[in-house]
């Protein structure tokens, strides 16, 4: 019987699952998520029988850590959302993560936690491709193989949803 993860038993193939999705970053001793990301940078994992979405670094924090106690977060002294490094990460309440957050110049009037496009920490595309995507007349599913990415994002980009921020006279 091995302890449970989010709401899922904790197996050795969870653990070996977990311990192929990362890299050490040798500088600052951060484990670097290579799996999936969700929409803010944090690793994610899609595990168990309902394929739920867990996050990797309350996943890593379980694994060896111990469970989290409800109403608990799981907040990162190095500010990284890939680092999945247990000795990087912490319980918080919620308020607690929103002060540490502040204090370290994260809190969201912050122009760096308000980056768009191109300067998100994980933009496939620059500006210029947003401009040349705007004018050409490929495909949609050319452009997504072109630039690497989901044919719905240059379908967005197209109709003025997303990178709404580019403008193709400047």
């Amino acid at each position: 019987m091995g302890r449970t993860v989010g709401k899922y038993k904790h197996t050795k193939d969870l653990r070996e699952f977990f311990n192929d999705r990362f890299i050490p970053e040798p500088n600052s001793g951060c484990w670097l998520w290579t799996g999936g990301w969700e929409v803010f940078g944090y690793g994610c994992i899609r595990k168990g029988p309902d394929k739920k979405h867990l996050l990797a670094h309350r996943v890593s924090y379980e694994l060896h850590k111990g469970p989290i106690p409800e109403g608990l977060w799981v907040c990162h002294k190095c500010d990284i959302p890939q680092c999945v490094n247990p000795d990087h990460l912490f319980l918080g309440t919620p308020r607690e993560n929103a002060l540490d957050m502040h204090q370290k110049g994260r809190a969201a009037d912050n122009k760096l936690h308000a980056a768009r496009g191109e300067d998100k920490f994980n933009s496939k595309l620059t500006d210029a491709d947003v401009k040349d995507i705007l004018v050409s007349a490929a495909s949609t599913k050319s452009l997504a193989r072109k630039y690497k990415v989901v044919p719905s994002t240059i379908s967005r980009i197209r109709k003025g949803i997303g990178w709404t921020h580019v403008r193709l006279n400047e």
